[in-house]
């Protein structure tokens, strides 16, 4: 039997917030009544301090003392919830892999990476395009080059010395380039959904529901998945857990087997996502 708790220990609930010295803390005789942010009511309060502030039901990434303002800028200042807001803007990348079935894949890379490149009031954070092909190299170093600003989006070539018999094991070679965040995995060819990002944000910040893992929408196209979850647990690779047992199974498999045991929606479909 193949002992996943490690897994399920990444889906448990995060240590709560105390909001205590918030800039966002609305307060009446020295007691908290509210969020300026509504994420109290959205989050949960679990109970109250000694010093009358709540103690919420998870960690809230709007937490900001007040030092916090010292360190805005004057238009900042003036608005501080839209600063706040932009601060934690989801961090996003997205791995494409190109299909080099025909001549044509190039032009489909040009028209999937358009649809990265055009996502709305958020920048994608990272792209990496994945490939077995070295002879389309130089054009797809155009087309990356023609497209973003490296020091805004940061873009890289994975060229694949082999073909991974699975596909999935070409997002193993690509997660060196992953940083904190999500990551989205595509195919040249496929359409990337121009308000995905801003619909991201409004899921984690707006609706304040957890965004983990979801499940693509054919083999690995539209795959969307939190990246230390993918690196806590060794991505396609064998997982060795504490007690020295090895867990064979892909990442998606190794990630639905922990669902089925929580209570919360950590492995969603893109129907549940855009419901939300």
């Amino acid at each position: 039997m193949i002992n996943n708790d490690g897994a399920e220990e990444a889906y448990k609930t995060s240590p709560y917030t105390k909001c205590g010295g918030c800039v966002f803390s609305e307060t009446e005789n020295n007691e908290q009544i509210g969020c300026r942010l509504g994420r109290s009511t959205k989050i949960g309060v679990r109970d109250k301090d000694d010093d009358g502030f709540f103690l919420l039901d998870r960690v809230c990434n709007t937490y900001r003392p007040t030092e916090w303002l010292g360190d805005l800028s004057l238009a900042e200042s003036e608005d501080i919830m839209s600063a706040v807001r932009e601060e934690v803007q989801p961090l996003v990348g997205f791995f494409v892999l190109l299909k080099t079935e025909d001549e044509k894949d190039i032009s489909e890379l040009r028209a999937t990476l358009e649809d990265v490149k055009s996502q709305e009031f958020i920048t994608p954070s990272y792209v990496v395009v994945v490939t077995d092909k070295v002879e389309y190299n130089e054009e797809t170093l155009n087309i990356l080059n023609s497209m973003f600003d490296y020091k805004k989006t940061p873009y890289h070539i994975v060229q694949l010395q082999t073909t991974p018999d699975d596909i999935h094991k070409r997002i193993d070679q690509a997660f060196k380039h992953a940083r904190n965040g999500w990551a989205y995995v595509t195919s040249s060819g496929e359409s990337v959904p121009r308000d995905l990002l801003q619909k991201i944000d409004h899921r984690i910040n707006s609706e304040m529901k957890r965004l983990v893992v979801v499940k693509p929408y054919d083999e690995i196209n539209g795959l969307l998945f939190q990246t230390t979850l993918f690196k806590f647990l060794n991505g396609n690779k064998s997982k060795l857990h504490n007690d020295e047992i090895a867990d064979h199974r892909s990442f998606l498999e190794k990630v639905e087997d922990a669902s089925s045991r929580s209570d919360d929606d950590t492995f969603i479909t893109w129907e549940e996502f855009n419901a939300s």
